[in-house]
């Protein structure tokens, strides 16, 4: 018997995508070419557009608004996401770069699948969907294990938006760290009580206003966004 070490988001995948994963492409998707980058999927209403590269990695390579970029070159890949530690997880270019299987699946909405993956034992879900009247994409990151054992591993994500503004987290109201959140420096020690101008703690909000010391920060907030 396979044993799941992680949550899994509906245990119906398995069935639901080969069902669904030749369907019509309906309006506000589509497949298309996109600077240099083969059969992306393209998810689109009146002012919102994502575009998604099954071929690499199952990154996001545009999220857009009004025509306005969020993330950083599409040659980047600058919607990642990933599964760790990084420390101790085996090497998996297969799911952080590798070729992944593409499908639409409604109107505003796609899932991308990557290979089985036997090093780390799981196989990586990724369900897009982008509501049909505001700029709010919802991305269901699933982790199935294909092993005959209990797997542990995390989530991770990693995005590339462009230079400028500033950055607003909201905190909850307990936090393991002394000053809400910590800092990563030069040596990847992890400084617990750090000092940077460019970071303020107000009215229950950590703000990012330009460059900090050290570009890695880590927070606990459970609050569940940022801007």
């Amino acid at each position: 018997m396979r044993h799941v070490g992680v949550h899994l988001n509906g245990m119906y995948f398995g069935l639901f995508f080969f069902a669904i994963f030749g369907i019509i492409e309906a309006s506000g998707t589509g497949r298309i070419d996109y600077e240099g980058f083969n059969d992306c999927i393209e998810l689109r209403n009146a002012t919102t557009r994502v575009v998604l590269a099954p071929s690499y990695g199952g990154r996001v390579l545009s999220y857009s608004w009004k025509s306005k970029s969020a993330l950083g070159p599409a040659k980047l890949g600058p919607g990642r996401f990933d599964i760790g530690p990084e420390k101790v997880i085996p090497q998996r270019k297969e799911l952080w770069e590798g070729e992944w299987e593409g499908g639409i699946t409604g109107k505003y909405s796609a899932v991308l699948v990557s290979q089985e993956h036997p090093a780390t034992g799981v196989q990586l879900i990724r369900e897009f969907k982008l509501d049909s009247q505001s700029s709010h994409l919802r991305v269901t990151h699933a982790i199935r294990n294909i092993s005959d054992e209990r797997v542990h591993w995390s989530h991770w994500s990693r995005t590339f938006g462009k230079v400028g503004g500033i950055c607003v987290v909201p905190l909850s109201k307990y936090s393991a760290y002394p000053k809400s959140y910590v800092m990563y420096n030069d040596k990847q020690a992890i400084e617990f009580l750090p000092e940077d101008p460019q970071i303020e703690i107000r009215d229950g909000f950590f703000l990012l206003k330009g460059p900090p010391r050290f570009p890695k920060l880590g927070l606990d907030s459970h609050v569940g966004w940022l801007a």
